[in-house]
């Protein structure tokens, strides 16, 4: 077996011990067992190892191909002129695969050839199972290199083995591969050998793609790929700044606000309570972002997959995307969420904060201006809205001058104020006014620190895509090294 990644092999195993010999000293012993007495005449001749090596391979093949044709035919075989044999079934073949053990004549074949003392001893004067032992050694090259089924594009059988129909039915079931991923030929012997002699001129070929390949690979990242990372990217923080934005200042603050003009409380209350409502949503930012972003890089592959696709067929690579590399972009998928992990959103909840103190130092001017009578100097109200104000808010005739101007509004954001100055205080268009300046300035920083973030992911994508065409363009150049 061989996994091959760009004309690259990734990996190549195997076991020598079980191959086509093994098959051909079944169907020997197959043979013997139905012509007693042709033994000793193939000794007696001289013929008992060519009949082994090359008789009973023939044999194997022919009843390979009859099976891989129709597995409900039956097989016949004559060999001149030790005897014949009929009636040969896919049944009774699967039967002896299951319970092999090494002939007689192939032991001392196996013993005379070997240098090496032991080399057969697993193999020898035991039981074996040839289809699934076939299995078992797919099974562990398969673990042992951690290559798993998205990992296969297209699967290649090659060789007179590949016609048993046993091969590609473990294959298929083993990668759970469908039909269309199975790629045959009709002539297995000699598959390899006509490749080669095509090879020149397509070598020739490829090099011309190659070049026009790597020529356009800077222009194809730039005017395919950046731009269209940056719709996507964008389409989706806009509808996060927009579910946030609806959550925090057309419905969280406001009905704070307006919960807290019906009751009694200080100014600097609703300021803490308006920054609480900041700190507690950060989490659901967060998960919004998450939301929002989620299946990023799976959308956006698929795009690229497609321009790509497009890309080789302008310079005469036919590709799909069962065999394209670029499906394998396990490398970036996640990464967005990866990117996010750490996201630092506390710019964006300074500015909720900002919003509070605009809020309340808003509110708290206005009460200040009223108590001074507009002047900013009068040591009570002369207005009668001021007297009214100062009486109510306890701070009957005492001198401006005790606190000052900066000092009277911070004395104001400290007492508790009733509901009556409240409503005055923060009217609904007044509190609109103030949260529209606020909630666009939050926008942008939403996105700013979003799209900060996301532009190391956004770098990694594209030289992740850079990598995988920069190796389909190795794996031409590899097709021009054979030879």
């Amino acid at each position: 077996f061989a996994y091959m990644r760009g004309m690259n092999v990734k990996a190549s195993w195997g076991d020598m011990l079980l191959g086509g010999r093994l098959f051909d000293d079944l169907f020997f012993q197959w043979f013997l067992e139905k012509n007693p007495g042709a033994m000793e005449a193939m000794r007696a001749a001289g013929d008992e190892y060519y009949n082994l090596s090359f008789e009973a391979r023939e044999f194997k093949e022919h009843f390979s191909q009859t099976m891989s044709r129709d597995r409900n035919d039956q097989c016949r075989w004559r060999l001149r002129p030790y005897g014949r044999i009929d009636g040969l079934t896919w049944e009774a073949f699967l039967d002896r695969a299951s319970r092999y053990r090494v002939g007689e004549s192939f032991t001392a074949f196996l013993k005379q050839g070997s240098t090496k003392t032991g080399i057969y001893d697993e193999i020898l004067g035991q039981e074996h199972n040839l289809v699934e032992q076939f299995r078992t050694v797919l099974c562990k090259g398969l673990e042992k290199n951690h290559i798993n089924n998205r990992d296969v594009g297209c699967i290649i059988l090659c060789g007179g083995s590949s016609q048993w129909p046993f091969v590609a039915d473990i294959v298929k079931e083993t990668l759970k591969a469908e039909e269309d991923k199975i790629r045959t030929c009709s002539r297995p012997y000699v598959a390899v050998a006509e490749g080669l002699s095509i090879l020149p001129s397509l070598q020739k070929k490829i090099q011309t793609t190659r070049r026009e390949l790597e020529g356009g690979l800077k222009d194809f990242i730039t005017q395919h790929i950046e731009k269209e990372i940056v719709e996507p990217i964008n389409i989706r923080i806009n509808a996060i700044r927009k579910e946030v934005i609806t959550e925090l200042y057309t419905k969280r603050i406001p009905k704070a606000i307006d919960a807290f003009k019906h009751n009694s409380g200080s100014l600097l209350a609703l300021e803490k309570k308006i920054c609480s409502i900041g700190t507690d949503y950060e989490p659901k930012l967060r998960e919004t972002i998450k939301k929002h972003m989620e299946g990023l890089t799976l959308t956006l592959w698929e795009t690229f997959e497609q321009e790509l696709l497009n890309w080789f067929d302008e310079v005469g690579l036919r590709y799909t995307r069962k065999n394209l590399l670029v499906s394998h972009y396990e490398g970036v998928a996640g990464d967005e969420f990866r990117a996010l992990e750490n996201l630092d959103t506390s710019d964006c909840f300074k500015l909720v904060a900002n919003t509070a103190m605009a809020v309340t130092g808003a509110a708290s001017a206005w009460i200040t201006a009223e108590i001074c009578g507009g002047t900013g100097i009068a040591l009570i109200a002369t207005g009668p809205v001021g007297l009214v104000l100062g009486g109510l808010l306890g701070l009957g005739s005492i001198p401006l001058a005790i606190y000052g101007v900066r000092g009277l509004k911070k004395r104001i954001k400290e007492i508790s104020i009733p509901p009556s100055i409240l409503k005055l205080v923060l009217g609904e268009k007044k509190v609109k006014k103030l949260l529209d300046q606020n909630r666009e300035a939050f926008s942008i920083q939403v996105r700013t620190t979003v799209e900060k973030k996301m532009e190391t992911w956004k770098e990694r994508m594209k030289a992740h895509i850079q990598t995988i065409i920069s190796q389909e363009i190795r794996a031409l150049s590899e097709i021009n090294r054979i030879g």
